[in-house]
């Protein structure tokens, strides 16, 4: 081919031919918009009724002797790049105030038809890792084990540490995302409802929290005094779920060469459900005790 009499024609011929679908290939052009925080709007299926909408109350409370849950041992990177050992606080311990209410309990209701809620008014959701410790934060919000993003939304995960960082989901979501730069933010979209765990993937065993993919925004975490509010609920009849974490671990993931613990497994959450008929039910109260809480 080439040499022969008009070779060099036919290879500028084939290289104009070439060119859009190398351009194509290596993805020169405009590049794609950034992902938005912003919550994408719903299709207008709704046939919520404000007129007749509820607020749900209640409480979760301790009752008797809250254990004393041991800390974490960690070897925290500092700003000068050297590491020092620091007690950290197990994530799922539990948080009682001084009127025995269960703080950040996740309160929710089952059996809620999404045609029928109200619209998501919550912030956009961010998970920071600072510390070496995983932290929720719905938009201003104060840090958080628990966080919760409507299924279709948009969440940031970054580093604020001066460390690599790996953040591991795992249940309605699967991904490891890489946060190797402190302050640049990764954007992954969740759709699929349910609770996905958030742990380490750079062996940092005593990291997690949970973010909730929600279809409706009847879900809450309690307040300092173990009090929650769901508003806007339509008549019905449901279940109100208290959920909490167990704080017991049942077993280790190891580095397989240096047998370093790189994730701790937990006992499964204590869920307590009731039914209630909203319209018709008062205040609830949840009551939690530390023997329903077995490793």
């Amino acid at each position: 081919f080439m040499g022969g009499p008009g070779w060099k024609g036919r290879v500028v011929k084939y290289s104009n031919r070439l060119a859009p679908l190398l351009a194509a290939v290596v993805g020169c052009g405009p590049s794609p918009p950034a992902p938005s925080l912003a919550p994408a709007p719903l299709p207008n299926t709704h046939t919520f009724a404000p007129a007749h909408a509820h607020t749900l109350r209640g409480r979760v409370v301790w009752a008797g002797p809250v254990p004393d849950v041991p800390t974490a041992l960690a070897s925290v990177r500092t700003e000068t790049g050297k590491y020092e050992p620091r007690q950290v606080p197990d994530p799922f311990a539990p948080a009682v105030g001084p009127t025995a209410g269960v703080v950040g309990a996740v309160v929710f209701l089952r059996g809620v038809d999404p045609a029928a809620a109200r619209g998501w008014d919550r912030p956009a959701v961010r998970v920071v890792l600072r510390d070496q410790q995983i932290r929720v934060h719905e938009g201003d919000g104060p840090a958080a084990a628990v966080g919760f993003v409507r299924a279709g939304d948009d969440v940031a995960f970054a580093s604020a540490d001066p460390t690599h960082h790996m953040l591991r989901g795992r249940g309605a979501a699967f991904f490891t995302v890489p946060l190797p730069d402190r302050d640049r933010p990764v954007v992954r979209r969740l759709g699929t409802p349910g609770v996905v765990e958030l742990t380490s993937g750079a062996a940092h065993s005593w990291a997690a929290a949970d973010l909730f993919v929600c279809e409706h925004p009847y879900y809450a975490a309690t307040d300092a005094d173990g009090r929650f509010a769901l508003t806007g609920v339509p008549p019905g009849r449901y279940e109100l779920v208290a959920r909490v974490r167990n704080w017991h671990v049942v077993g280790k993931d190891r580095d397989p060469e240096s047998g370093l613990p790189t994730r701790r497994r937990y006992a499964r959450p204590v869920e307590k459900a009731s039914a209630v008929t909203v319209g018709e039910a008062g205040d609830m109260t949840i009551t939690l005790r530390a023997d329903e809480f077995l490793p």
